[in-house]
């Protein structure tokens, strides 16, 4: 049960590792290219970013 229970915790931080990593590379590819910011015209696609859990990406400029 012991080694169950360590097993466990041992994927969970290797499993937050690699998602870190991957969020710190995204993160560089985003700084990189400098695409960081795109003009969303149509409504319809606004709405739909609004009410979805990408809000937080939604920024006026």
């Amino acid at each position: 049960m012991i080694e169950l229970k360590e097993e466990i915790r041992l994927n969970k931080v290797e499993k937050r590792k690699k998602r870190e990593e991957r969020e710190k590379k995204k993160q560089e590819n985003v700084l990189k290219s400098g695409t960081r910011f795109q003009k969303i015209t149509n409504p319809n696609t606004l709405k739909k970013i609004a009410k979805s859990k990408q809000r937080k990406q939604l920024k006026v400029v």
